[in-house]
């Protein structure tokens, strides 16, 4: 924004804050992208369009991720990518995800100064990956 502040997508669920979470089903046309069907809480983009993002996005994180559903014996490993929506458009203020219409999602307003790295580290989340903070 403009205004001397950025904002960031964030997830309300179950008592906390969390990043939200994009995903690919898989497809026979796993090399493609494009054909891919996919699971996010957009209204207003395709599959494209992200995958364009995901191209100019900075990797932060690879690794374990928090859920309340990881056991001793399963857990989640994923990606945490920063990307930007230059047009503004490909997320609505109040998107739906098809999976999860129960969640909340809104936008948090941050200061400009908040750099990646203190806003990670508000959701518990330490760099595994060579990036320069």
């Amino acid at each position: 924004r403009s205004d001397e502040t950025t904002e960031v997508f964030i997830e309300n669920t179950d008592q906390r804050i969390d990043l939200p979470w994009f995903w690919v089903k898989e497809s026979e046309a796993d090399d493609d992208p494009t054909e891919q069907e996919e699971s996010k809480p957009s209204t207003f983009c395709n599959m494209s369009e992200i995958y364009t993002m995901l191209q100019k996005g900075k990797q932060y994180y690879t690794g374990y991720l928090k859920n309340k559903h990881n056991t001793d014996n399963a857990w989640l490993q994923g990606l945490i990518i920063h990307v930007e929506d230059d047009t503004g458009g490909c997320f609505s203020q109040y998107p739906l995800h098809a999976d999860a219409q129960s969640q909340q999602y809104r936008w948090q307003v941050l200061p400009n100064s908040t750099t990646p790295k203190d806003f990670a580290l508000s959701f518990g989340i330490r760099s595994q990956v060579g990036v320069s903070w």
